[in-house]
């Protein structure tokens, strides 16, 4: 149940940082570089792979997102 947590937390925050904040001017929009994406790459897979076969469906959905 902690994986679950885990990747509902991670998903939020990948979900949260590819909406850019309209009241913001364009330079101060966050940006989700390779870096971080690569990082939140590695952490799903693991929490993934550490996931019943057949997991949540929240794997299959963000699982093509952070690919």
């Amino acid at each position: 149940m902690a994986g679950l947590a885990q990747a509902v937390a991670l998903a939020a925050a990948f979900s949260a940082a590819m909406v850019p904040d309209p009241l913001l001017p364009p330079e101060l929009l966050p940006r989700a570089g390779a870096t971080a994406r690569a990082a939140a790459a590695a952490a799903w897979d693991r929490l993934a792979a550490a996931a019943p076969a057949g997991g949540p469906r929240l794997f299959r959905l963000y699982g093509e997102a952070l690919a």
